[in-house]
């Protein structure tokens, strides 16, 4: 007769032990890999940034300037839209005969450098040195087109969006000019300096990007590693993002707060990353959509005149107050905003 042998079986106390070990393990893991992956899309973040302010050096080295911040509007009439299109935007047209001798509003910062983005297709489809955004637009609708799907006006270029970002890849915030027109997303606007976000947003700025503007980096008297030119702006919680085509047909001075104006390019460097009040803290929350704000955490990151890119803690020393535009109350963050203040940095950043 074979003995028979006992199997010891898990108690239920024992198994539950083991379950709890590998709960307490998943719930240390879990975070580390968050957190490794939130640093990976930030690394990419990061390159998106370099090769944006690479894209504009190598701009600079072709035409000796900066690119606009955006076409504005200004003139007299000088087309007329085709019935496609008359009863969304209204019959009426503009003749800018600045930058590149185009007309009409439309191309920002992000569409100039395309051709040094390695988005040339794009740049010559459009035929950007020549028509305006207006022309693109009224020649598709023309066909029979009842929206912007297939064109690139939807179409998401990676170099222009944060992994971290949670938006949709069409930002239905930002348009071409009617509500239906939604345009594809951008997490990266250009510096138009420390402005009064009620009065100041059409003017030239004391940044690098305004309406029209053409600057050189004589220009920036306080250094380009001194200076930023680039910055990030999410999705969520009000900011809206940007959109990468442009600025739309509405986007010139009196509405620029409108969904195709010129905060599709850029933003007011007023505020430091996700805040919304100033260094007194007044709440300037209403203002949300026109500053910076990121899904890092703790910050955000920028790209310098210089092409070099550096993350800003949220926290970073300011001095900013709603009404008082001294430029010697200013901190770190305002100063690095400005290209000729002639202060020096009262800090590290």
């Amino acid at each position: 007769m074979i003995p028979s042998i006992k199997r010891r079986a898990f108690t239920l106390v024992e198994l539950l032990v083991v379950i709890a070990i590998i709960g307490i393990l998943v719930g240390l893991l879990l975070p580390a890999v968050q957190a490794a992956r939130e640093a990976a899309r930030r690394m990419q973040c990061g390159n998106n940034l370099k090769q944006l302010s690479l894209a504009i050096h190598n701009y600079i080295s072709t035409h000796k300037k900066l690119p606009p911040g955006w076409v504005d509007a200004v003139g007299t009439p000088s087309s007329t839209l085709t019935s496609a299109i008359a009863g969304a935007i209204g019959n009426t047209g503009w003749s800018l005969g600045s930058a590149y001798d185009v007309t009409g509003p439309g191309w920002g910062w992000t569409t100039f450098i395309l051709p040094f983005a390695e988005q040339s297709t794009i740049y010559d489809q459009w035929s950007v040195s020549s028509r305006t955004m207006r022309d693109v637009l009224v020649a598709h609708f023309a066909t029979g087109a009842t929206s912007l799907a297939g064109t690139p006006f939807v179409a998401p270029l990676s170099v222009f969006v944060c992994p971290s970002d949670t938006g949709p890849a069409v930002n239905d915030k930002k348009n071409a000019g009617a509500a239906t027109w939604p345009m594809a997303k951008s997490n990266y606007v250009g510096n138009t300096g420390v402005l009064n976000p009620v009065w100041g947003m059409w003017s030239e700025g004391d940044g690098l990007f305004g309406p029209n503007t053409r600057f050189g980096f004589n220009d920036i008297t306080d250094g380009t590693s001194n200076t930023i030119m680039l910055g990030e702006r999410g999705y969520r919680k009000g900011y809206e993002a940007a959109a990468w085509p442009g600025v739309g047909l509405f986007g010139f001075r009196a509405s620029g707060w409108g969904n195709s104006g010129y905060l599709s390019v850029v933003a007011s460097f007023g505020m430091p990353y996700n805040t919304t009040k100033d260094a007194a803290g007044l709440d300037l929350s209403v203002y949300t959509k026109l500053g910076l704000s990121s899904e890092h955490p703790g910050g955000g990151q920028v790209a310098l005149a210089d092409a070099s890119v550096r993350f800003i803690p949220q926290t970073i020393d300011r001095g900013l107050r709603f009404g008082n535009w001294n430029r010697n109350t200013f901190g770190v963050w305002e100063l690095l905003a400005i290209r000729h203040d002639g202060l020096p940095i009262k800090g590290e950043f």
